[in-house]
């Protein structure tokens, strides 16, 4: 009953009407062993402090028993599991103590045969069917049963099971006392549950890719796997009791259901946000797949999925996935009732993908082939810096950059109040392919400025400004997309995993900037959301795009090119005052002078636009709104480079 302590409310909750319910210790929490990804339940070991968590304490009540028929060689106690589906941990734990383990810290001991383990890494015995003598190993546990008011054990299901646990007494061989705890085993989710939020199904919106998770069919609509259904991001497993593996005719007629309930997820300080589906797939070449509708999404009333209980499905080898479809934490509830048999489940996880930084990028690559492949795939691992010694130029990366803008733009159109960086991004980005255009248009036009090469005044501006553009995605792009697929969580196990590193690394991440957007967008409010994109377009000028800015100022220009580039930098945006107009003699080059620019003009008018108009402006082409800052194409009709 959730008071802390085993007391006889709880041995009046357990019956055969009312069994104890097990979730299944299939997953893998923090490894004692070197085994990756293997079954916490196999390792003979509690896995780790999260394991804890996996295990259910049992009272062995026989104080008074072990008076009357006191363990011998001819008096045995035996624990016994007809399906051997059960291991257990020895404990020096009493009932008013029963849930102790689960707040103490790794240090606490008392566990295992000889009460001397640590709680977290406590060796685990099988119950086998024909039972194990609790007292041969360990002689002393009756004593302090029966002097100490101990007899706590904690159990771990392995695999599917109705069989109860039993505690036998056997006196010469022939039993002579039972008593019966009535268990069923069920299915949980991952702890991590991923998020279905790729594009493996390969559906487009207006050019755009559409999330997996967006409805619910899993059928891929074009490519190799084209009219298959794509389960490789769905867990498979149910939740709850599974169908089946009761009798029918223990569960027909039962009314069952998986809902979620309403809770605040205390991190994010808003209500719970992550969402999933269920569905039942079966038949190869191709399969076959039904959803199943949980509970309604606004109110959180579960649908009756008894008829899943009723009898085996017509078609066979039918299989149960859950689908993660909104990235966030979710308490699930499964509820099964009928006259002879009740019981209720209910577990806390998280939908979310946790990716390397490295991986995140490679997603965004295969999205952009994805969304070029019409007209040729363009394959961002070719994105890199401007070299003229090495004889890449900027025509050879013109497809990788205008697909970041892209990237930016198709951010801001999939959810606009949120991703309000991405859609100032590509506005940005608008006014950079301008200069480029001109610079490529008058590139026959160079003369030498020394910047460890002789590469003329255009290349050496084209390389600095690929390189920040190159720097920004490196950066903030594959947080964006993080972010999109798997919320908050994702990029907290990037950070706190070390795995933001790699080709084009500059700075960690910072969690702080997506902890206000990912409050402000769960708690209905513009102003965190713009506090964090605030935070984040800091950090972009500050840190990841001035070491490109900071190569004008040490070339030796005396200081005509800063001059040039303050006077020409144009704001992305309509209406607003552009650099040189509001700071006449600052310099754009350097960030102290260019900060109040973004902070105090653009970041204000971004943040007041209406999403209407927003939207209007990210959605214009890249091309045809880099015309308005192209001076080759205003005053000599030359067009912007396509």
């Amino acid at each position: 009953d959730r008071d802390g302590d085993l007391d006889d409310r709880d041995i009046k909750a357990n019956s055969a009407q009312s069994p104890i319910w097990l979730a299944i210790n299939d997953d893998d929490d923090a490894p004692v062993t070197e085994t990756p990804d293997q079954p916490d339940h196999e390792n003979r070991l509690v896995d780790g402090p999260e394991d804890l968590e996996d295990f259910t304490p049992v009272f062995l009540d026989i104080k008074q028993l072990l008076t009357v028929l006191p363990p011998s060689d001819a008096i045995r106690y035996k624990l016994k599991q007809a399906d051997g589906a059960l291991n257990f941990v020895y404990t020096s734990l009493t009932a008013a103590t029963a849930f102790a383990y689960r707040n103490a810290s790794t240090a606490m001991t008392g566990f295992g045969p000889n009460a001397d383990q640590a709680a977290a890494t406590a060796s685990t015995t099988t119950i086998p069917a024909a039972g194990v003598d609790i007292f041969a190993s360990v002689p002393d546990l009756a004593t302090r049963i029966r002097d100490q008011n101990q007899g706590v054990i904690l159990i771990e299901i392995r695999d599917h099971t109705a069989a109860p646990l039993k505690l036998v007494v056997e006196k010469n061989g022939t039993q002579v006392a039972e008593i019966e705890l009535p268990v069923v085993s069920v299915e949980k989710a991952p702890d991590y549950l991923e998020a279905n939020t790729d594009f493996d199904e390969r559906k487009l919106v207006n050019g755009f890719v559409a999330p997996d998770s967006a409805d619910p069919a899993l059928t891929a609509v074009s490519g190799p796997n084209a009219g298959t259904n794509r389960i490789n991001d769905l867990h498979e497993g149910f939740f709850g009791l599974p169908p089946g593996m009761l009798p029918y005719a223990r569960t027909s007629g039962a009314t069952v259901k998986i809902r979620k309930l309403a809770k605040t997820d205390p991190v994010l300080d808003a209500p719970q946000s992550g969402e999933v589906r269920l569905h039942r797939v079966w038949g190869t070449a191709p399969s076959q797949a039904e959803h199943i509708e949980l509970y309604d999404p606004v109110t959180l009333v579960g649908n009756n999925i008894g008829r899943l209980y009723n009898a085996a499905p017509a078609e066979a080898g039918s299989s149960y996935y859950l689908e993660g479809v909104k990235p966030g934490r979710i308490t699930l509830e499964f509820t099964f009732s009928r006259s002879d048999l009740s019981f209720k489940f209910e577990q806390e996880f998280i939908v979310t993908t946790r990716k390397s930084r490295a991986a995140w990028l490679d997603e965004i690559t295969e999205q952009i082939k994805l969304e070029t492949e019409a007209s040729g795939s363009v394959d961002m691992h070719a994105y890199r810096l401007i070299n003229p010694t090495a004889g890449v130029t900027f025509l050879d990366v013109k497809p990788q950059v205008q697909q970041v803008y892209r990237f930016y733009e198709g951010l801001h159109r999939r959810t606009p109040e949120v991703q309000r960086w991405g859609g100032l991004a590509k506005r940005a980005g608008c006014a950079v392919y301008g200069g480029f255009s001109d610079m490529q248009r008058w590139l026959d036009q160079p003369f030498s400025i020394g910047d460890g090469a002789d590469t003329g005044v255009i290349w050496f501006l084209q390389s600095v400004l690929v390189e920040g553009g190159y720097s920004i995605y490196h950066d903030l792009a594959w947080q964006s997309r993080a972010y999109e697929r798997g919320g908050y969580y994702a990029l907290e196990f990037t950070r706190l995993k070390n795995l933001d590193g790699g080709v084009g690394y500059i700075k960690d991440i910072e969690l702080e900037p997506w902890l206000k957007i990912a409050r402000g967008e769960l708690g209905h409010d513009t102003n965190r959301i713009l506090d964090g994109v605030s935070v984040l377009t800091r950090r972009e000028q500050e840190f990841i795009v001035q070491p490109a800015w900071s190569r004008i100022d040490a070339a030796t220009t005396f200081g005509v090119l800063e001059w040039a580039l303050s006077a020409l930098s144009k704001n992305p945006l309509p209406a607003e005052a552009d650099f040189d107009t509001v700071y006449p003699d600052k310099n754009i080059v350097k960030f102290d002078e260019r900060w109040p620019w973004v902070i105090n003009h653009m970041l204000p008018q971004w943040g007041s636009m209406s999403e209407a108009d927003r939207n209007a402006l990210v959605d214009i082409p890249l091309v045809t709104a880099a015309q308005h800052y192209s001076y080759a194409f205003r005053f000599l009709g030359i067009s912007v480079l396509p």
